[in-house]
Protein backbone atom coordinates (compact mmCIF):
# COMPACT_ATOMS: atom_id res chain seq x y z
CA UNK A 1 0.00 0.00 0.00
CA UNK A 2 1.43 3.43 -0.91
CA UNK A 3 2.26 5.92 1.81
CA UNK A 4 0.00 8.94 1.59
CA UNK A 5 1.69 12.15 2.66
CA UNK A 6 1.20 15.84 2.15
CA UNK A 7 4.28 17.56 0.81
CA UNK A 8 5.89 19.98 3.29
CA UNK A 9 4.72 23.55 2.76
CA UNK A 10 1.73 22.45 0.65
CA UNK A 11 -1.56 24.34 0.77
CA UNK A 12 -4.40 22.26 2.24
CA UNK A 13 -8.08 23.16 1.85
CA UNK A 14 -10.22 22.84 4.99
CA UNK A 15 -13.97 23.31 4.72
CA UNK A 16 -15.78 24.43 7.85
CA UNK A 17 -12.61 26.13 9.08
CA UNK A 18 -14.60 28.20 11.59
CA UNK A 19 -16.16 25.18 13.29
CA UNK A 20 -14.89 23.36 16.36
CA UNK A 21 -13.30 20.46 14.49
CA UNK A 22 -12.30 22.48 11.42
CA UNK A 23 -10.51 25.14 13.46
CA UNK A 24 -8.54 22.47 15.33
CA UNK A 25 -7.55 20.86 12.02
CA UNK A 26 -6.44 24.27 10.72
CA UNK A 27 -4.42 24.83 13.90
CA UNK A 28 -2.68 21.44 13.65
CA UNK A 29 -1.84 21.91 9.96
CA UNK A 30 -0.42 25.39 10.57
CA UNK A 31 1.56 24.09 13.55
CA UNK A 32 3.16 21.58 11.16
CA UNK A 33 4.06 24.44 8.79
CA UNK A 34 1.50 23.77 6.06
CA UNK A 35 -0.35 26.58 4.35
CA UNK A 36 -4.11 26.42 4.91
CA UNK A 37 -6.98 27.76 2.84
CA UNK A 38 -9.98 27.76 5.16
CA UNK A 39 -13.47 27.75 3.66
CA UNK A 40 -16.26 29.56 5.52
CA UNK A 41 -19.64 30.89 4.45
CA UNK A 42 -18.92 34.52 5.32
CA UNK A 43 -15.38 35.84 5.69
CA UNK A 44 -16.57 39.06 7.35
CA UNK A 45 -18.28 37.16 10.18
CA UNK A 46 -15.19 34.99 10.61
CA UNK A 47 -12.60 37.78 10.66
CA UNK A 48 -11.62 36.69 14.18
CA UNK A 49 -10.38 33.40 12.72
CA UNK A 50 -8.03 35.15 10.34
CA UNK A 51 -6.76 37.45 13.09
CA UNK A 52 -6.13 34.53 15.43
CA UNK A 53 -4.27 32.30 12.97
CA UNK A 54 -2.42 35.12 11.23
CA UNK A 55 -1.19 36.39 14.59
CA UNK A 56 -0.13 32.92 15.72
CA UNK A 57 1.35 31.53 12.49
CA UNK A 58 2.16 34.55 10.32
CA UNK A 59 0.85 34.58 6.75
CA UNK A 60 0.19 30.89 6.11
CA UNK A 61 -3.59 31.08 6.61
CA UNK A 62 -6.02 32.39 4.03
CA UNK A 63 -9.78 32.38 4.23
CA UNK A 64 -12.20 32.10 1.33
CA UNK A 65 -15.97 32.33 1.18
CA UNK A 66 -18.36 29.74 -0.23
CA UNK A 67 -21.76 31.16 0.73
CA UNK A 68 -23.82 28.27 -0.67
CA UNK A 69 -22.15 24.87 -0.59
CA UNK A 70 -25.06 23.22 -2.38
CA UNK A 71 -24.30 24.92 -5.71
CA UNK A 72 -22.56 22.58 -8.10
CA UNK A 73 -19.04 23.76 -8.83
CA UNK A 74 -18.89 26.05 -5.79
CA UNK A 75 -15.44 24.70 -4.88
CA UNK A 76 -13.95 24.78 -8.39
CA UNK A 77 -11.98 28.03 -7.94
CA UNK A 78 -11.33 27.50 -4.23
CA UNK A 79 -9.55 24.16 -4.73
CA UNK A 80 -7.03 25.48 -7.28
CA UNK A 81 -3.46 25.15 -6.03
CA UNK A 82 -4.27 22.97 -3.02
CA UNK A 83 -3.18 19.49 -2.00
CA UNK A 84 -5.54 17.11 -0.18
CA UNK A 85 -8.71 18.58 1.22
CA UNK A 86 -10.19 18.14 4.68
CA UNK A 87 -13.98 18.34 4.63
CA UNK A 88 -15.48 19.02 8.04
CA UNK A 89 -19.23 19.23 8.32
CA UNK A 90 -20.73 17.70 11.43
CA UNK A 91 -23.72 15.41 11.37
CA UNK A 92 -26.79 17.19 12.64
CA UNK A 93 -30.28 15.91 13.29
CA UNK A 94 -32.44 15.97 10.13
CA UNK A 95 -34.47 19.17 10.22
CA UNK A 96 -35.94 21.45 7.63
CA UNK A 97 -33.46 24.20 6.86
CA UNK A 98 -33.38 27.33 4.75
CA UNK A 99 -32.57 26.36 1.18
CA UNK A 100 -33.51 27.14 -2.40
CA UNK A 101 -34.89 23.63 -2.58
CA UNK A 102 -38.11 23.07 -0.63
CA UNK A 103 -37.90 20.74 2.36
CA UNK A 104 -34.15 20.06 2.18
CA UNK A 105 -33.22 18.46 5.47
CA UNK A 106 -29.87 19.00 7.14
CA UNK A 107 -29.10 15.34 6.54
CA UNK A 108 -29.59 15.71 2.80
CA UNK A 109 -27.66 18.99 2.98
CA UNK A 110 -24.83 17.07 4.64
CA UNK A 111 -24.85 14.55 1.79
CA UNK A 112 -24.89 17.29 -0.86
CA UNK A 113 -21.92 19.08 0.64
CA UNK A 114 -19.99 15.85 1.21
CA UNK A 115 -20.60 14.88 -2.42
CA UNK A 116 -19.32 18.29 -3.55
CA UNK A 117 -16.19 17.82 -1.43
CA UNK A 118 -15.57 14.29 -2.74
CA UNK A 119 -15.74 15.55 -6.31
CA UNK A 120 -12.99 18.11 -5.61
CA UNK A 121 -10.14 15.82 -6.64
Amino acid sequence: MPTLTIKPGATVLVTGANGLIGSHIVDQLLKREYHVRGVVRDTQKCQWLYEYFDGKYSARFEMVSVPDMTIEGCYDKVIEGTQPSQHTLPYVQPITCVSKEPKVSSMSLHHLVTWAAIRLK
